[in-house]
Formats: structure tokens, C-alpha cells, sequence
């Protein structure tokens, strides 16, 4: 496939999907991109699955705001999130959708404390991926490592996770 055309491949393939889960079938389909035969799936999701878009591209930004359901950013660290994060949510709103309900997973390699998980929260981050050790850490130092991040996590943070 051109990389040239992965925006626009992408796009038929979101409305593919929406399209097969919402109504339980595809009629058949050829396309600049895709000749698909049409398809039929039972059951149907009881409720939409959530489209989280990737990239930080301009092209890829502005399609997250467009027909995302949510965002998952690279790596990166607060600091450096929080004016992505607030990027896609004005992205959002200029397509005239709910910024509210939009989904953003902020992934975040540092992790020095309960103002980190503060900070991304009120910037929109409805979740953080965080790494807690190195490629090659040994079974010891990633038992210390999930102990020591439960030390630094806010109790509301533990406690909201438990609920869901």
C-alpha cells in the first residue's frame, strides 16, 4: 500500500467500521482504496467502540479531532503533553464536537509524583500510560518498581481505578 495515501486508507476504514458495528452489515464496496465484499457481523457491540487515533502529524492531528473518539499521544513528558493535549482538545471543538467526552491517553515515560497525574488530568487526560522500568530491568526491579509507583499514586487516582 503507498504510504501516501495511509490518511485517506484510514479514514474508509474508520467509516468501515462504524458502519459494520453500528448496523450489523456492509454492502459490498470498491473503492479508490478498499473492494471489500459485503459483510455481515452478529452480534453488533451493545454500545460504540471508542476510535483512538494515533500520530502527531498535522494530517493525523487533525483527523483524531475530526473522527476520533479519542487520542493516544507518543511518549513524552508532562511538560512536553500538556500543550499537545490542549492542541487536539482546541482540534476537537473547532470540528464543533464535545471536548467533554473525548478520550485522551497521555503517555508519559516519567513518573515523579502526584502532581503529574494533577497536571494531565486537568489538561484533559482521561488516562496515562506511564513505564515504571527500563527494557531490561530484572523481575526485582520491576516488583520495586510497581511498589514504589503505588507509593506515588494518589489515593483518588487508586481509588477511581478500583471503582471501574
Amino acid at each position: 500500500m503507498p504510504f501516501e495515501t495511509r490518511g485517506a486508507r484510514t479514514d474508509a476504514c474508520i467509516e468501515i467500521l462504524r458502519e459494520i458495528w453500528t448496523t450489523g452489515h456492509l454492502a459490498a464496496q470498491k473503492s479508490e482504496h478498499f473492494d471489500l465484499p459485503g459483510v455481515r457481523m452478529m452480534p453488533t457491540p451493545p454500545k460504540p467502540i471508542p476510535i483512538i487515533v494515533g500520530g502527531e502529524s498535522e494530517a493525523a492531528k487533525d483527523r483524531t479531532a475530526r473522527v476520533g473518539d479519542g487520542f493516544m499521544t507518543l511518549p513524552h513528558t508532562a511538560d512536553e503533553l500538556l500543550p499537545i493535549i490542549a492542541d487536539i482538545r482546541d482540534r476537537v471543538v473547532a470540528h464543533g464536537r464535545d471536548a467533554a467526552t473525548f478520550l485522551i491517553n497521555a503517555r508519559c515515560p516519567q513518573v515523579d509524583g502526584p502532581g503529574l497525574f494533577a497536571a494531565l488530568e486537568q489538561a484533559g487526560a482521561t488516562s496515562v500510560n506511564v513505564t515504571l522500568w527500563p527494557l531490561n530491568a530484572s523481575l526485582d526491579a520491576k516488583l520495586d518498581a510497581i511498589e514504589d509507583f503505588a507509593q506515588t499514586v494518589p489515593a483518588p487516582y487508586r481509588q477511581r481505578r478500583s471503582e471501574q
